[in-house]
């Protein structure tokens, strides 16, 4: 990275989880241990020939939500709103003042973030988190019978709650959502692969008692609401 003629960053990557960089004259050395940047339970930095581990904590998406140094035991948290935008861990507010810099730049779902341009490198595209959108359309059509994949710089077919994309090219599902997934299904119901509603309980082959006059009356009106991002994408 160059700023007004000087080079402010370089980092070299050796496979998918060592990483070395000098900015500002200093450098350090990633290494995370038990996985990759995307996924390590721990990471080791050394810098000036000493090594520090540090327990990565992430959610269910792979966000890092808190560092915890293994020397000091002080703890960092981080926090992102559902889009990918950095907040304030302690109010969710986006005032970052006095705010940690992130863990080796790691961010959204644990993917680089280039903080002078407030973009994210997901490897096959660059995300912004202001607006929710890649700046390039994507590569692939994942389900061609899906028409939320026709918006090609949509991030996880505009639901980032449950899907992630780990290249910057194909969305995946986190098998840690599949907890949230059955629970939400118990409290509120679920629809079935034409899009038909059923309430908690109801079997997706047919209704019993109270359970269809539920679904006989909101059935229609949820899958017209939800067959509305369909009908304008």
């Amino acid at each position: 990275m160059t700023q007004n003629g000087s080079n402010i960053l370089t980092r070299w990557y050796a496979g998918n989880s060592y990483v070395k960089e000098t900015a500002s004259g200093v450098t350090k050395e990633y290494t995370y241990l038990g996985g990759d940047a995307y996924s390590a339970p721990v990471a080791a930095i050394t810098q000036s020939g000493t090594t520090t581990y540090y327990y990565l904590l992430r959610d269910y998406l792979g966000n890092i939500t808190h560092v915890v140094n293994s020397v000091t035991t002080n703890v960092t948290e981080y926090s992102f709103d559902v889009r990918g935008l950095r907040r304030n861990p302690t109010d969710w507010s986006y005032t970052l003042t006095g705010q940690p810099s992130l863990f080796a730049d790691r961010g959204f779902t644990s993917h680089e973030f280039l903080s002078w341009f407030n973009l994210y490198n997901m490897n096959g595209r660059i995300y912004d988190p202001l607006v929710g959108r890649f700046l390039s359309v994507d590569n692939y059509v994942q389900d061609p019978t899906n028409t939320q994949h026709y918006n090609r710089y949509s991030y996880g077919l505009n639901n980032p709650l449950k899907y992630y994309d780990p290249s910057g090219n194909l969305f995946a599902r986190s098998v840690l959502f599949d907890p949230v997934q059955d629970y939400m299904d118990s409290q509120f119901g679920t629809f079935d692969s034409q899009g038909h509603y059923h309430e908690p309980g109801e079997s997706s082959n047919g209704g019993s008692g109270s359970g269809e006059s539920y679904a006989s009356f909101w059935g229609p009106i949820l899958n017209f609401i939800f067959s509305i991002p369909d009908l304008i994408t």
